[in-house]
């Protein structure tokens, strides 16, 4: 079996471990795009994950993730509109772009190699419904006053407390919409309350923590949080 034949076995066994499918073009992009992450990464450093394998569970599969989170607690439809700060080499970005082809994804990091990596990769296999933008986000607001309440779903990988990307998210998010942080394995207490007090104040209502894991990666945490006027049987 080829390299290449060997990482789609590994992708569909985690796709079908979240309970999800998608289509060969899907799983196509999806693989191509994380391949050519890794052939940009020789040059550019956009992820320490430099090993085929461990970047399919540790990028892609960590990605979907998020897909059966929302899948499952939020909507049984896709959002309309994404958001993903701090995006990196483009992940969950991209994957949630293949995974929802008809959603209008934006991508935001503050370094810009890492954007044009992200957009480079993207362009590479087809993935149109992916926006990549050089910026932080405490100033999009500003720069970008579009983008005021106007994204479905806003999400952040790992990249700071909670509270801070609130701060960054909120202002972004639809009073429709919602907020998944992807976080490690644990969230202190300390960080859920704060994070809960600062959402409320801005017309969010804070969840439950989601606790998962992921297949070759371990157990992972988000942190959901609701606009007050997203219907409760949405």
């Amino acid at each position: 079996m080829s390299e290449h034949a060997a990482l789609q076995e590994l992708l569909q066994a985690g796709v079908a471990s979240l309970g999800l499918s998608f289509d060969d073009a899907q799983m196509k992009q999806m693989l191509g795009y994380l391949l050519a992450v890794l052939d940009e990464n020789q040059h550019v450093n956009v992820t320490a994950i430099r090993e085929p394998e461990a970047a399919v569970a540790q990028h892609l599969i960590d990605s979907l993730a998020l897909v059966k989170v929302w899948n499952e607690h939020c909507s049984s439809k896709a959002p309309s509109t994404a958001f993903d700060l701090g995006t990196g080499g483009g992940f969950p970005a991209a994957v949630l772009a293949a995974a929802w082809p008809h959603c209008k994804v934006t991508a935001v990091d503050s370094t810009g190699k890492k954007v044009a990596v992200v957009e480079r990769c993207s362009g590479l296999v087809g993935i149109t419904n992916l926006t990549t933008l050089h910026a932080r986000g405490a100033e999009l607001p500003a720069l970008q006053p579009q983008f005021r309440q106007a994204f479905k779903l806003s999400t952040a990988r790992a990249v700071g407390p909670a509270v801070k990307l609130l701060k960054e998210l909120l202002p972004l998010t639809s009073r429709h919409g919602w907020i998944l942080l992807m976080k490690g394995p644990e969230v202190t207490g300390s960080e859920f309350r704060a994070a809960q007090r600062l959402a409320e104040k801005r017309d969010f209502i804070a969840l439950d923590p989601i606790s998962y894991s992921v297949p070759d990666v371990g157990d992972r945490t988000i942190l959901p949080y609701r606009g007050n006027r997203v219907p409760v049987s949405e």
